[in-house]
């Protein structure tokens, strides 16, 4: 029996669609790794302190208070120092990429072959993503650093950092303060609005004539709630109503492409069954999708009827802010574990009924010196409140700062729903009855070409 070289030197690729092992393993590895690094640098923003020393700061010299410890306050103030509170589109767009690669792992198969005109190539390749991150880290830091300046006592540098520092001041020198604004948020405005077309345009089968009449009344329904909802809020503004409009789109039609969805939906005559019988992937990207919503209308209502107020308080003055009542009750003096501090104790209320208490500080720090501001928060579902006290101003009386922020906790749980949403969608079954179809035909691939390599050799002169 005589054998071919070729037999064991055979180089030739494995069959279309199967991945090698190394490949596979090296996939694993960056699924772990990238989990790893996206979950320490979320903590470590999430636990940011300006206390800590890190780049822009010497901090209090006190405890590293950031979760990550010393590189995580550095990780942290960096971030935030080069784009602001812009740096969440960030930690979304990685969420998004290994949301996406470990969706591929779980299929176990190579990514889809790219379309085949150009235009689509580019619109499916990573240098479109990379562009659509760009632009929107340029619109967002930038209004960020025109519109939402007052949280620079926050952050290592000012609002929308180092980015919206250097683009900001241009765009409302040569746009003005309303037109950068309008420019910006309409960057944003293809995304959002064909993130509504895509799921119902089938793929991009649909004809633009089809389109228009199944989104008619989607579009109306927005377009109204839009224009009536800042009215019942506190007055119309038309930056407002636009951002209203984008969110009441996503929300319109993703009820509208759930109602399509059940319809066709052959078997049981059931909603309830029909509903059951829709894939985690479906229901995952919906529930994104309405996180997107969710975040977009608290950015809106935000942007758009925060109110504050700079007063001189002494012991019994009330300011009215956002509809609340402010009091002043007292001031004294506290220590506390490294610091000395002087607190105030404000009273919160409502059409003459009392709320809670908050409690500012004035920090003086022991071993630094350093003067820190502890502002007091009162979180709720739509509206957050704000208090910082400032500095003695005379007569027993202090300068205090008061905000009102509107649904500003809809902005962390748009990004909520949008991790749950992803994570949904890479839980389908489908994806791991994928994988162990394609490990069962490897396998079987496998069983048949031996024997044929075999009986080749020994048909070999």
């Amino acid at each position: 029996m005589t054998y071919s070289l070729n037999t064991l030197t055979d180089a030739s690729p494995p069959a279309s669609g199967s991945r090698t092992g190394l490949a596979r393993f090296a996939h694993e590895t960056a699924l772990v790794l990238g989990a790893v690094a996206l979950v320490f640098w979320l903590l470590a923003i999430a636990s940011h302190s300006s206390l800590d020393p890190a780049f822009s700061t010497s901090g209090d010299g006190g405890a590293i208070r950031n979760w990550g410890g010393r590189l995580g306050a550095w990780l942290a103030d960096g971030s935030f120092f080069l784009l602001g509170y812009s740096v969440w589109w960030c930690i979304a767009a990685g969420v998004r990429a290994w949301l996406a690669s470990l969706a591929r792992w779980m299929r176990g198969d190579d990514p889809p072959p790219a379309p085949n005109t150009p235009a689509s190539r580019w619109l499916h390749g990573r240098l479109a993503f990379w562009i659509g991150l760009a632009v929107l880290l340029t619109a967002s830091t930038a209004l960020e650093w025109s519109r939402l300046y007052r949280f620079e006592p926050r952050l290592p540098d000012h609002a929308g950092g180092a980015l919206g520092y250097l683009i900001g001041p241009s765009a409302v020198k040569w746009l003005g303060f309303t037109g950068s604004g309008l420019f910006f948020v309409a960057l944003m405005v293809p995304a959002v609005f064909l993130m509504g077309v895509g799921p119902i345009a089938r793929w991009r089968k649909a004809s633009l004539p089809e389109l228009a009449v199944r989104l008619r009344w989607a579009f109306a329904a927005s377009a109204i709630t839009a224009l009536l909802l800042p009215l019942a809020i506190g007055g119309w503004k038309p930056l407002v109503s636009l951002g209203l409009l984008l969110a009441f789109w996503i929300v319109a039609t993703t009820l509208l492409n759930l109602r399509d969805r059940v319809k066709t939906t052959s078997g049981p005559s059931g909603l309830l069954q029909k509903l059951r019988m829709q894939s985690r992937s479906y229901y995952g990207m919906q529930l994104a999708h309405v996180g997107v919503a969710v975040f977009i209308i608290g950015v809106t209502l935000v942007t758009g009827f925060q109110a504050e107020q700079d007063v001189k308080m002494q012991t019994g003055d009330m300011v009215s802010v956002g509809g609340y009542d402010f009091r002043l009750k007292g001031i004294k003096e506290v220590d506390g574990p490294n610091y000395r501090a002087v607190r105030g104790e404000i009273e919160i209320s409502r059409g003459g009924q009392a709320l809670r208490t908050m409690y500012p500080e004035k920090r003086s720090y022991v071993a630094s010196g350093n003067a820190m501001t502890e502002t007091a928060i009162d979180t709720g579902i739509f509206r957050d409140l704000y208090i910082s006290l400032g500095e003695p101003v005379g007569n027993n009386a202090w300068s205090v700062r008061v905000h009102y922020k509107p649904f500003v906790s809809w902005i962390w749980g748009g990004a909520v729903l949008m991790a749950l949403g992803g994570g949904l969608a890479v839980s389908d079954r489908r994806y791991a009855l994928a994988a162990r179809k394609e490990r069962l035909a490897r396998a079987s691939s496998r069983t048949e070409t031996a024997p044929a390599l075999a009986t080749a050799a020994t048909e070999e002169p």
